[in-house]
C-alpha cells in the first residue's frame, strides 16, 4: 500500500525539510536553496509559494542552526550583525519586487543561480576560485539588472 496522498506529502514535506536542515547547517547554505526547488518539484508548489513557504520555514529553521553552532563553533558576531544590516535591506527590496515577476520567471532565474554556483564552485575545486568568482558576480550583475529594467516598466504580474 502506497498510503494516501495526504500522508504521502506530509512524508515529502517531512524529507525535504529534514533534508534541508542537514546540509544547511553542515554546508553553511541556506535552507532556501534546497527547500524551492524540492518543494516545486515534490510537492506541485507554484515558484512564488515555494518561495514564501522556505522563508518561513528557514525562519524556523534558523534559530536552531544558531543554537546548535553557538556551542561548538567559535562565531563573529560582529561580522554577522553586518551581514544582518545588508539583509534586511536586501530581503526587503527581493521581497517587493516578487510581484513583478512570474512563476515560470523565477524559476529561470533561480535554475541559473543554480547554475552558477555549482561553476563557482567547481571551479574553486580546480584552483580557479578567482574565475568561478567572476562568473557567478557575471550573473548577479545580470540578475541585478534584469530584475531593475523588469521594475523600471512597472508591469507586475
Amino acid at each position: 500500500s502506497t498510503g494516501s496522498p495526504v500522508n504521502n506529502a506530509v512524508l515529502k514535506m517531512i524529507f525535504i525539510g529534514f533534508f534541508a536542515g542537514f546540509v544547511s547547517t553542515t554546508l553553511g547554505v541556506g535552507g532556501g536553496f534546497l527547500i524551492v526547488p524540492l518543494s516545486v518539484l515534490y510537492l506541485g508548489l507554484p515558484t512564488k509559494k515555494a518561495v514564501g513557504t522556505s522563508l518561513f520555514t528557514i525562519f524556523l529553521i534558523v534559530p536552531t542552526a544558531f543554537l546548535s553552532y553557538i556551542f561548538i563553533v567559535d562565531l563573529n558576531i560582529s561580522i554577522s550583525v553586518v551581514l544582518l544590516l545588508g539583509s534586511f535591506v536586501g530581503a526587503t527590496f527581493g521581497a517587493k519586487l516578487t510581484s513583478y515577476f512570474q512563476n515560470k520567471e523565477i524559476s529561470l532565474l533561480l535554475s541559473g543561480l543554480y547554475i552558477f554556483t555549482l561553476l563557482s564552485v567547481a571551479f574553486k575545486l580546480f584552483k580557479l576560485a578567482n574565475f568561478g568568482l567572476v562568473i557567478l558576480s557575471g550573473y548577479v550583475v545580470f540578475f541585478f539588472i534584469y530584475v531593475l529594467l523588469r521594475r523600471s516598466k512597472g508591469v507586475k504580474v
